[in-house]
């Protein structure tokens, strides 16, 4: 008995022995395989960049091409987006967007911008603090350290000038502008453009030049004022969607189609409708989602030589 105890006694060390060996060796094996999960997550994590995009109005055809973009490239670079009015934990009362971004540790910030100068007075403020910022649709004419992706916004001014010329025929055309509220800045790349042409003393002449803000409503009511304090006006020049829309209802509720036109920048489904009947008679079109794409890709490669990345336009007339 004593020595089938002792031959047992030493079987069971024995096999307690080989477990502890193999589970030694598992541990090793498979914590090695953990680790190196864990340093590819950390990898991952280091790379995952924060984008802030302050885009104003969000529900314009070209803001949900642009966001459909932006978040296509933040999918194939692993880039998180946080955009304002869309559910946005930036979008807070008593900060302004870039203070709030900043705050919440953003590598970049991409936005249409509001008044420039602002913009501009932000940046050198916060700029140490922040990686980088694009500008997109709006270019800013200070600053070489924003970088911009969209239409050129002078070459745009210059094709709505010139194809004007191709509308006016003999007599002179009056001509108002609606610009953006984002636009405030006087001279800017649009408007020069437009006249670098210098063509409005013999073909038109621009007899007022208007900052609206960025709603159909607001547009209007602007409008709306322009045509009852003179009937006169032949052509409404418009820098953006929900402008060139707003622009469009105001020469419909005062009747004023076939005597007023628009012309405008931006596509949606109405401006189509509006281009059908000629009461919009051109737009000048822009890839929004190319520029959503294109404004997260310009932040993650950080090229300090780009500044500008341009996205072809291309104009769309009334078909007769």
């Amino acid at each position: 008995m004593k020595e089938r105890k002792n031959g047992h006694g030493i079987v069971g060390w024995g096999m307690i022995w080989y477990l502890l060996v193999i589970s030694i060796c598992f541990f090793v094996f498979f914590s090695d395989e953990t680790l190196s999960e864990m340093e590819g997550n950390a990898d991952t994590i280091q790379n995952k960049y924060k984008y802030a995009i302050d885009l104003g109005e969000t529900d314009t055809a070209f803001s949900e091409q642009f966001i459909a973009g932006a978040e296509k490239a933040a999918e194939d670079y692993d880039v998180v987006l946080e955009i304002a009015g869309v559910n946005s934990s930036y979008r807070k009362e008593g900060y302004r967007f870039i203070e709030t971004a900043i705050m919440a540790c953003a590598d970049a910030v991409i936005t249409v911008g509001d008044d420039e100068k602002e913009w501009m007075e932000l940046y050198k403020e916060y700029g140490e603090k922040l990686d980088q910022m694009v500008f997109v649709y709006n270019e800013a004419q200070a600053g070489a350290d924003v970088k911009y992706v969209g239409g050129d916004n002078y070459q745009e001014g210059r094709m709505l000038a010139s194809t004007l010329k191709e509308k006016a025929g003999l007599e002179k055309q009056k001509v108002v502008f609606l610009l953006s509220s984002k636009e405030q800045k006087e001279g800017n790349l649009r408007v020069a453009g437009f006249c670098s042409e210098d063509l409005q003393d013999q073909y038109f002449n621009i007899v007022q030049v208007h900052h609206v803000q960025d709603s159909v409503l607001a547009a209007m009511d602007v409008t709306e004022q322009c045509l009852l304090n003179d009937e006169d006006i032949d052509y409404f020049v418009c820098t953006n969607e929900a402008i060139t829309i707003g622009a469009a209802r105001a020469v419909i509720d005062l009747n004023r189609v076939g005597d007023t036109e628009v012309i405008g920048i931006g596509t949606s489904e109405e401006i189509e409708r509006y281009l059908e009947k000629n009461i919009v008679s051109q737009v000048l079109e822009t890839d929004a989602f190319q520029i959503g794409y294109k404004a997260v890709e310009v932040c993650v490669k950080n090229s300090e030589k780009m500044e500008r990345e341009y996205i072809a336009f291309s104009v769309k007339e009334h078909e007769e």
